[in-house]
């Protein structure tokens, strides 16, 4: 029971890490939201003061973001008045990635390698865009905590370390393809 006590324990020290490191790259960012992130606010506020899905209260309804559900998640924050700006936009970001790093935490215990589950869990979280992004007010963190979801519901208890690696090249691809979600 012991080493499986102070395996656990590694894991957790491994998570708590890259939680770290994330937040301390999070914080070199400050109040700064990318002014794309403006573009869903916009459209949030508006539907949440009932306007509907408009850029402008009082214009025609024109698709301008191409991120619903952030968009509608705003828009539930704003409606319920625990709406901030650059706050909300920024917290999702960091509560997602958290919540991503809990399931790359319970992925890592899985691989037979320590090494390579302790690298996913430090690095995939920790990309510099992935951080960026992730509080920039866009939807990256969103973005990264439903495919890791999705990675988690699709992939049994037991793995190869070779589809491990690929799951995180993968996962650091779309990240690099589509930086802002």
């Amino acid at each position: 029971m012991e080493g499986l006590s102070h395996k656990r324990s590694l894991w957790w020290i491994i998570a708590l890490s890259s939680l770290l490191l994330f937040l301390i790259q999070a914080s070199f960012f400050g109040d700064w939201l990318v002014d794309d992130a403006g573009i869903s606010i916009a459209y949030a506020q508006n539907w949440a003061s009932g306007y509907g899905l408009v850029d402008q209260s009082g214009k025609p309804p024109v698709e301008g973001f191409s991120n619903f559900l952030w968009v509608a998640i705003l828009a539930l924050m704003q409606k319920s008045g625990a709406f901030s700006i650059p706050f909300t936009p920024k917290l999702l970001g960091v509560l997602f990635c958290i919540s991503s790093i809990l399931i790359l935490q319970q992925h890592g215990t899985r691989l037979s390698s320590p090494i390579l589950g302790a690298i996913l869990i430090l690095l995939i979280p920790t990309h510099p865009s992935i951080v960026q992004w992730s509080v920039s007010g866009l939807e990256t963190g969103l973005y990264l905590f439903l495919i890791l979801g999705l990675i988690h519901l699709l992939t049994p208890s037991t793995y190869s370390e070779k589809t491990a690696l690929l799951l995180g090249l993968t996962i650091s691809l779309l990240s690099l393809t589509r930086p802002k979600g």
